[in-house]
């Protein structure tokens, strides 16, 4: 087992490595008497939910909603509020995300408003979640405007990262993932593009590893996203416009994802800030790994929802770009000038 300290503002928290170590879930995460609840959705919890009850023991619970990206909702918070409420929870109590991205930012963002702070501890079962979302602090959810309009800054109390729960993920899961996997080497350590081209499978427990301290070492110079952590939106902005346009089922995050990496690639070339052939390198690697790079939506489709996106800051929305591979930089465009920027870039 290995583990990583992430030094917060507020406290300091562990972040455990391994394979099968969810069974130890009370003893790593010093869980000793206050009730827990573990929350979950209807695609995990039939796999593993009974399991991790079991290693808790007495005084754990749970509440299952439905799974798929519709359930980032404030009426899910509202569902599980109620339902600690009715359970008496208090704030020496404890949630457990116990699920994908979607999970872990619905269930950090109800532990930092119920009782207005719970501590919470996060379990990720996805790829994608390993690798970035559990870990940071960063969650919230949807609604009707855009997506992660509504949520908080709230750092989890611990994470176990089992690398046994990646055998069970469909492939699409999988590669939503590992869209998230190479982004960290497109912005920060070219040696994850490497290692995920040169075999998955036999360097997937390294990748995972350097990732989340990538994130860790981000989040800790930079924990509120007020400089350094914006290169972690490497292509979420045309991304996340695409999942709207999908409505958050035609696309996938990690091939929203995709795709609007390609398309930054693309605008770094055209901002300058990169040499040519730049685009070229981003495309090659997306597609050798089985990642989408392009998709049918032109830019004037996608501007009115990436002027919605939460990243736009006194009046100007903030791109990030590349210099190159693993060197990624920030780009503020005020919004007259985004249209001509994005036009063309897809």
């Amino acid at each position: 087992m290995k583990k990583l300290t992430l030094n917060a503002k507020d406290f300091s928290y562990d972040i455990f490595f391994g394979e099968g170590i969810a069974a130890d879930i009370t003893s790593l995460f010093a869980l000793k008497g206050q009730k827990t609840c573990i929350i979950s959705d209807s695609n995990v919890a039939p796999l593993y939910l009974e399991k991790v009850l079991a290693a808790l023991g007495g005084g754990a619970t749970s509440y299952v909603f439905p799974a798929g990206e519709a359930s980032k909702s404030l009426d899910t918070c509202a569902g599980i509020y109620n339902f600690l409420a009715k359970n008496e929870f208090s704030k020496t109590d404890a949630l457990v995300a116990l699920g994908g991205g979607i999970c872990g930012d619905v269930t950090g963002f109800v532990s930092s408003t119920y009782l207005r702070g719970i501590p919470y501890f996060s379990l990720p079962t996805t790829l994608l979640a390993q690798v970035d979302s559990s870990i940071g602090g960063k969650c919230g959810v949807n609604i009707p405007y855009g997506k992660n309009l509504v949520g908080s800054f709230y750092q989890p109390r611990g994470v176990i990262i089992d690398t046994a729960f990646l055998k069970t993920l469909k492939e699409r899961d999988f590669r939503d993932g590992l869209a998230e996997v190479i982004k960290y080497g497109f912005i920060y350590d070219e040696k994850i593009c490497q290692w995920a081209l040169s075999g998955l499978s036999q360097n997937l427990s390294d990748i995972v590893f350097r990732c989340v301290g990538i994130k860790k070492e981000v989040v800790e110079a930079d924990e509120f996203d007020s400089g350094l952590r914006m290169i972690l939106n490497f292509g979420h902005t045309i991304g996340h416009a695409i999942e709207k346009l999908g409505g958050y089922e035609k696309y996938s995050h990690g091939q929203a994802v995709s795709i609007g990496m390609a398309a930054a690639a693309r605008l770094s070339e055209k901002a300058g800030m990169a040499k040519e052939g730049l685009y070229g390198k981003v495309v090659g690697i997306l597609e050798k790994l089985g990642l989408p790079t392009r998709c049918e939506y032109e830019a004037s489709q996608l501007l009115s929802t990436i002027f919605n996106d939460k990243k736009i800051r006194g009046g100007k929305l903030n791109f990030v770009l590349l210099k190159d591979i693993g060197q990624a930089t920030v780009y503020p465009l005020d919004k007259e000038s985004v249209e001509e920027f994005v036009e063309g870039a897809l």
